[in-house]
């Protein structure tokens, strides 16, 4: 690890740790802007002066409430209703975002474009639609290929209890590439809440884990499960496993054949070391695939990773070779930071290695921040950057990848 990148870890979690610590010491965020929806619409309508005005206003503790009189009894009860009302905002009202996601490496460029909305359909079920455009490049000194996407995804969410999705993916290689296909995937999301279950079937996607790969049109069927158990308000494990069958389509230059199998596993703890209940901000904004609330809390935790794959190639094929196995093990520090009603920001530092490609613990490193900033009760702002040191677990390159994601959701 050089030591320009070491400086700009040390940069990153020092800021966050600052603000935590500021916030840890100081007073609950919560805010008095947005006490009830009515007085938010009202504010929006006030305009950009007095938003900017408002970034760093901040509710007072119990000590400032009890020398000026104020009977915090009643600030906490507007509180209340005013959470109250966002979540019947949620669960009765659409909600829309747009995503950008930029991902580059030496050899790879990734590029999506993802737009989604959820629609209520009645006092308990919703809607939940997403497309997706997407562009893939890989550039070896053996060639250059790529792969265009479109995503629709199709998902209902009744009374959040069983979130079941459907997606079709149609493709088409360029360059080198001569793949085309359709994909096929379908899932539930967050089931059986003690478990946190989620899990999907997939069929026909399309496999771009390197040059030969997309050369040969390759196709990946399979089955995944994860799950997350809530062990304690600050401990919780995560676990996930794969199940994937590989296959070259009829446009390969080999011709179609069964490449062979691939099973993936992975285990995670994370640990809430220090945090501030009712520190939050950002809610009643959803999170990615628009089911539950995305919030930035006050808190500073740790976790271990661990996740691994092995390769089976079936009998009589040589046409390419993949990384037989992969171990990779990653201890990480993450830190979020509520600023003020309008303002979160979080990070996430880690490093690790992979005994099985031989990656030791200066190579494998990852770090990246990301900034959420919400207008009023309508409109949030985000986005977050990162940087990666010998991230690819599938073959054997690796090398440093950066990735820019950034987006916008409304409430309507």
């Amino acid at each position: 690890m050089s030591r320009k990148k070491l400086g700009q870890i040390v940069l990153v979690l020092a800021f966050l740790l600052a603000g935590l610590k500021g916030e840890l010491e100081g007073v609950e965020v919560t805010g008095t802007r947005f006490e009830t929806i009515g007085q938010g619409r009202a504010e929006a309508r006030a305009g950009w002066g007095d938003f900017l005005r408002s970034l760093w206003n901040r509710e007072v503790d119990d000590q400032a409430a009890q020398g000026r009189g104020i009977d915090y009894s009643d600030v906490k009860w507007r509180r209340q209703a005013r959470m109250t009302g966002i979540h019947l905002r949620m669960l009765n009202g659409p909600e829309g975002e747009l995503v950008g996601d930029f991902y580059s490496s030496e050899a790879e460029q990734i590029w999506r474009e993802t737009a989604g909305i959820t629609l209520p359909l009645n006092n308990r079920w919703e809607l939940a639609a997403f497309a997706s455009l997407g562009q893939f490049s890989l550039r070896q000194e053996s060639g250059d290929a790529g792969l265009e996407s479109l995503r629709l995804r199709l998902g209902v969410n009744p009374s959040r209890k069983l979130r079941p999705w459907f997606a079709l993916n149609p493709y088409r290689g360029t360059r080198d590439s001569k793949a085309m296909g359709l994909g096929m995937e379908a899932g539930v999301q967050n089931t059986w809440r003690l478990l946190w279950l989620s899990g999907r079937v997939f069929a026909w996607e399309p496999w771009v884990d390197g040059y030969q790969t997309l050369v040969e049109d390759g196709r990946r069927h399979g089955v995944e499960l994860m799950s997350t158990l809530p062990i304690s308000r600050r401990l919780s494990l995560t676990g996930s496993a794969s199940h994937t069958w590989l296959e070259t389509g009829p446009r390969a230059r080999s011709g179609r054949a069964k490449v062979g199998r691939q099973y993936g596993w992975s285990a995670r703890f994370d640990y809430i070391a220090l945090k501030r209940d009712g520190a939050n901000m950002g809610e009643g904004f959803r999170e990615a695939n628009l089911w539950g609330e995305d919030t930035v809390p006050t808190e500073l935790g740790f976790y271990g990773q661990v996740s691994g794959q092995r390769y089976y190639r079936a009998p009589g094929f040589t046409t390419f070779d993949m990384e037989p196995r992969v171990l990779d093990e990653r201890l990480g520090l993450r830190a979020s930071v509520a600023v003020s009603p309008h303002i979160g920001v979080s990070g996430d530092a880690y490093v690790g290695r992979d005994p099985k490609r031989r990656i030791a613990w200066r190579d494998l490193y990852g770090y990246r921040f990301d900034l959420n900033l919400v207008v009023d009760e309508h409109l949030r702002f985000w986005g977050g950057w990162g940087y990666e040191n010998a991230s690819s677990a599938l073959a054997a390159g690796g090398g440093g990848a950066s990735r820019l994601t950034f987006g916008l959701d409304y409430n309507f």
